[in-house]
């Protein structure tokens, strides 16, 4: 399987941005979030994807 990603925001200290190029799915978006959290470091992932077929295939893995 090949999966390519390409960073495509950078924020320092705030947040990164990975958008695939080519793989599997039909589009991944994938965003960090660096936050500060009582004095230490909360990482949240925010992840949009679409996958091939589109909302069919959506609704049939039950994603929908």
């Amino acid at each position: 399987m090949k999966w390519v990603a390409v960073h495509t925001e950078c924020e320092p200290y705030r947040l990164f941005v990975d958008v695939q190029q080519e793989g599997l799915v039909e589009s991944w978006t994938h965003r960090h979030y660096f936050v500060e959290k009582n004095g230490q470091t909360q990482l949240i992932d925010e992840i949009d994807c679409q996958l091939p077929g589109g909302w069919l295939a959506e609704a049939m893995l039950g994603w929908w």
